[in-house]
């Protein structure tokens, strides 16, 4: 008997949907359908026919669409969302129609004019995972177009998809060229590192055969960037940035120019017994030269001085005028190597950003403490954790947790006053302790041991802005977004940004920037404050009654907004504008 196989191809699937069609159509039904209907003839029909692809299917909101190349399938979805911005222009929020928008690239049944499969699933579920007029992607899909698009791939993280049984690497396609406005994106309004060429260390690749030791790997690589930024003769991509690299294989050029890095450092660590193995390459990312490479044996006790000498070694091939610096550095105990050995392993649970990991993060810094109760970077790091705890609820007995995190960073801080991140751990328990004046003094600080030290440019950006000084505020903020342009944590600075043009009274970029935090973490309110005042200072209360339910889900009362805000505003004059903008736009 025999078996009829089912034909199978390679391809390019891309899934296209309506965002909040249900509640478009609720609002108006026929004029909603009339007007997707006219999307998809107009629009995304065209567009597939002039990248080569094949509509597959059809449903009231939505489109499978196939491409024999997945790269026609990139460009064809970037110059859809494109199209659809310039379309919604002149339309009101509430009436605009946004399109989601997933792509894989997998092996398919193919039964004629359908296709099925995995490969199908898995574009399904990218397209839920993207933001209105946003695009996600697999990882297959990112590494093969690389950089033949126009428009860098960030990554998001591992998802684990519905009736998919693998986590799955997943990216978004940044189209940030348009998302603040024509001219108006953060990277579009940096003048550079003044000529001032940029490094990015991409994480060192675990070569000992034994995943436990990632986390030494990561925590090498870390050091390795806090070492180069104290050089203070060239900026250094953030970690945060860098990392969002890990695993993707991707060539150096295109690296560089998603950073803005003239130079990339990667290597290897290979860690046997009490031995450990480091290989360094510097690459200059455009002509894809080696300018050096070295290898260190070393014993483990030594690793502070192994770090010494590559960042010197970095600085020698950089800029050669200056004179090589002495590195040798007395070698750490086994007994203090032991206590960096458990600071590392909490470094690498702290940014898995659990619950579960904040715990074991904790676990390791105590540990590393009752070894070395003097270790500076371990009192620092189990500060930040506990604040971390508490800013994400994970931790109910706030006051008593921000006290024990401000006496752990007051102490790290007298131990060691030049560690950048004790100053930062001391900065921030003061911020959260409503010492604002001290915060400022202490993040200045940070910045000043440590210029490229992204997440502190942009909390000193938010103290800019509690103290009415708006123009410092966004220079601060688009610092970090320079120095960290792939960061995960930029829905967070978003507010900041928004904040700084609200009090410049570029209502406006205020309002763009306000609405991309917001789409980068629809449950996070804070930039909605400034969408909802900046429409209110401009006369639009009608556009702003969109956002207004979703701030009140949050914030209930413009007196819960006012009873928050004053924790942190200092300046009277800043605060009221604020409040007034709201209350224009109907917020009571």
């Amino acid at each position: 008997m025999v078996t009829e196989h089912l034909k199978r191809r390679l391809a390019a699937v891309l899934v296209l949907d309506v965002a909040g069609y249900s509640r478009l159509m609720e609002a108006d039904e026929e004029g909603t359908h009339a007007r997707v209907l006219a999307v998809l003839r107009d629009l995304v029909e065209p567009s597939v026919a002039l990248h080569r692809g094949r509509v597959v299917k059809q449903t009231g909101d939505g489109v499978l669409v196939e491409f024999a190349s997945v790269l026609d399938a990139a460009r064809c979805a970037v110059a859809i969302q494109q199209a659809m911005r310039a379309r919604a222009a002149d339309e009101p929020e509430a009436r605009r129609i946004n399109l989601r928008i997933g792509i894989n690239l997998g092996d398919v049944i193919v039964e004629p004019p359908e296709i099925y499969g995995e490969g199908v699933n898995i574009a399904v579920r990218l397209e839920g995972l993207a933001e209105p007029g946003g695009i996600c992607v697999s990882q297959i899909v990112a590494d093969q177009v690389g950089d033949k698009l126009d428009f860098p791939f960030i990554y998001m993280g591992e998802h684990r998809l519905k009736n998919i049984t693998r986590p799955l690497r997943v990216f978004r396609i940044s189209l940030a060229s348009t998302a603040f406005g024509a001219g108006k994106v953060p990277g579009a309004m940096l003048s550079g590192f003044k000529d001032r060429p940029a490094i990015a260390v991409l994480p060192f690749e675990n070569m000992s055969g034994d995943p436990d030791q990632e986390y030494f790997a990561d925590g090498l690589t870390e050091d390795i960037i806090t070492a180069l930024a104290s050089w203070r003769s060239f900026p250094v991509i953030a970690r945060n940035s860098t990392f969002t690299f890990k695993g993707r294989g991707l060539d150096v050029r295109t690296i560089g120019r998603e950073l803005g890095a003239h130079y990339v450092l990667e290597g290897t660590v290979r860690r046997q017994a009490a031995r450990v193995r480091i290989t360094a390459e510097l690459i200059e990312a455009e002509t894809n030269h080696c300018v050096f490479a070295d290898r260190y044996d070393r014993d483990v006790v030594d690793i502070f001085s192994v770090q010494d000498e590559i960042g010197t070694s970095i600085v020698g091939a950089l800029e050669p005028e200056l004179l090589r610096v002495e590195t040798d550095r007395a070698a750490h105990s086994q007994q203090l190597f032991s206590a960096y050995d458990f600071l590392q392993r909490g470094v690498w649970h702290h940014y898995r950003y659990t619950e579960e990991d904040n715990v074991s993060a904790q676990e390791f810094f105590r540990r590393s403490l009752e070894i070395d109760p003097g270790y500076a970077q371990a009192l620092a790091a189990l500060a930040i954790t506990l604040i971390h705890s508490v800013l994400h609820g994970w931790e109910k007995n706030d006051a008593k947790v921000l006290d024990d995190a401000l006496r752990l960073a007051r102490r790290a801080v007298s131990l060691d006053q030049r560690a950048p991140q004790a100053r930062y751990a001391l900065a921030l328990a003061c911020f959260h302790t409503e010492n604002i004046a001290l915060a400022m003094r202490e993040m200045e600080e940070v910045i000043r041991l440590h210029p490229s030290h992204a997440v502190a440019w942009a909390n000193l950006g938010n103290l800019c802005n509690y103290l009415n000084q708006p123009e410092r505020a966004l220079e601060s903020v688009l610092t970090a977004l320079r120095l960290s342009p792939n960061d995960p944590r930029q829905f967070i600075w978003m507010p900041v940004l928004a904040g700084g043009y609200y009090l410049s009274g570029r209502y406006e970029e205020a309002i763009e920037a306000g609405k991309r935090g917001h789409a980068m973490k629809p449950d996070f309110v804070a930039p909605l404050r400034y969408v909802v005042a900046s429409l209110g200072q401009m006369g639009r209360s009608a556009e702003a009654q969109t956002f207004l339910p979703l701030l009140r889900e949050k914030d209930d009362t413009l007196a819960k907004t006012e009873a928050y805000l004053r924790r942190y505003y200092v300046d009277e004059t800043a605060l009221h504008r604020i409040l007034d903008g709201l209350a224009k736009a109907g917020f009571t």
